[in-house]
Order: C-alpha cells, then sequence, then structure tokens
C-alpha cells in the first residue's frame, strides 16, 4: 500500500490562510498558533499563560497533553524542551 502524499501548502496560501485567521478574533488563534510557534497540538494544548514571557518574546516549552488529556511536566522528547521566538504579530494577539 502506498502512502498519499502529503500536500503542502504554497507560501501563497499560507499568507492567505493566516489573513483569514486575523478575521476571527474567537478562534482565528487556534489556526494560526501552529504555523507561528511550530509546535506539537499535545504542546500547544499545555501552554499556560505563565510560558509566555511578553517581556522576552519568547514561548517556553514545557509540557506536554495526553491524549486523555492529563498534562505531562516533560515533552514528547528532550529536544522538544525549548524556547521559541514569539514574534510581533502573535504578541499583539496574545496580548
Amino acid at each position: 500500500r502506498q502512502k498519499a502524499r502529503k500536500r503542502i501548502l504554497t507560501l501563497e496560501q499560507t499568507r492567505h490562510l493566516l489573513a483569514e485567521t486575523r478575521k476571527d478574533d474567537k478562534w482565528g488563534i487556534y489556526v494560526a498558533w501552529p504555523f507561528y510557534t511550530g509546535t506539537r497540538i499535545g504542546e500547544q494544548l499545555a501552554i499556560l499563560w505563565e510560558d509566555i514571557d511578553f517581556a522576552g518574546n519568547q514561548i517556553h516549552i514545557r509540557r506536554s497533553q495526553n491524549r486523555d488529556g492529563s498534562i505531562e511536566e516533560v515533552t514528547k522528547t528532550e529536544a522538544g524542551n525549548r524556547i521559541i521566538p514569539m514574534c510581533q504579530e502573535l504578541r499583539e494577539w496574545l496580548l
């Protein structure tokens, strides 16, 4: 059996998607977040406000949520525990 080939968004499609997310103040951030941060779904679900450093423009990835909803105080791999630079657009949205 052959795997289906992944279709990756073009740069223009990504720009259009992110522009559309800005129109939705309630749910847009949930679509835009992985594009701005590159985090895994479990990492996104485990983010707390204390993980966001507005002064340093950084997001600290420290934990992950499991499929059953429980939170692990570690990430999937050792390399998963990291600091992500926060772009100005995401910073403004979160503020």
